[in-house]
């Protein structure tokens, strides 16, 4: 198991995926390869987020905290595992750059 990402690394979503809403889940369909994926209530919400551009790793912890009432342990924890998931498959880019 990996340690978790740090604060200060920059999110952004890759631009190329189409993205629909089902309900609290939604679909991210890669046009290029013709694979898509699920994501639940909290993936959405993290996707949308990012739609309205890059954003750090402490921003996205911050605004799941205020968001969903939960301590940050908990979502640094979950939201590294998701972040780099997410990276792997190439729905998002995570670097170590300021956010305009």
């Amino acid at each position: 198991m990996r340690g978790n990402l740090q604060q200060h690394l920059v999110v952004t979503a890759n631009p190329k995926h189409v993205f629909t809403q089902a309900g609290e889940n939604s679909v991210i369909l890669d046009l290029e390869v013709g694979t898509y994926y699920g994501l639940n209530q909290t993936g959405t919400w993290i996707w949308e987020s990012l739609q309205e551009g890059p954003r750090t790793v402490g921003q996205i912890t911050e605004a799941l905290c205020r968001e969903y009432d939960v301590e940050s342990d908990r979502v640094v924890h979950d939201l590294s595992s998701l972040l780099r998931e997410m990276a792997a498959q190439g729905l998002v880019a995570i670097n170590n750059e300021e956010t305009t």
